[in-house]
């Protein structure tokens, strides 16, 4: 006889000569998928059969946390512009932990600032904030 498992079809498995990623292991009637995270939830469905009977069971595969959460910020990064000497051009000046919310910067005397803020976490960079009112020293 023959065998297989499956998955959704992000995991293409399912088709006995599909190669099955090195997550996934069986072993008995057990399913484990080592690393899970939330790109793995989903329903699974395994098959077995020989030439007298076949049986099928499904599970649901839901993810509630992770180790690795890529959607938190894992830093933020401040940006300036000092509207006296380069208005309009806002330049990176420092990088603090994602859980840290506050930066210290040093700042020129008789200057003018606007701060903006990006967040970054696993899938990159986003999008700048709006830029803070300005603030003169």
């Amino acid at each position: 006889g023959s065998g297989g498992f499956g998955g959704g079809p992000t995991h293409g498995l399912g088709v006995p000569d599909v190669p099955v990623p090195p997550r996934f292991s069986v072993a008995g009637d057990t399913l484990t998928v080592a690393g899970v995270d939330y790109p793995d939830q989903g329903r699974f469905r395994c098959r077995a059969w020989t030439r007298l009977d076949a049986a099928e069971a499904e599970a649901e595969l839901r993810v509630v946390g992770s180790i690795f959460n890529p959607f938190l910020p894992a830093e933020f990064v401040v940006e300036q512009e000092e509207g006296i000497f380069s208005p309009g051009r806002f330049e990176e000046v420092l990088t603090v932990p994602g859980a840290r919310p506050w930066a210290e910067l040093p700042l020129s005397p008789y200057g003018r600032y606007r701060f903006r803020v990006l967040a970054v976490n696993g899938y990159g960079r986003g999008e700048p904030s709006a830029p803070s009112a300005a603030l003169s020293t």
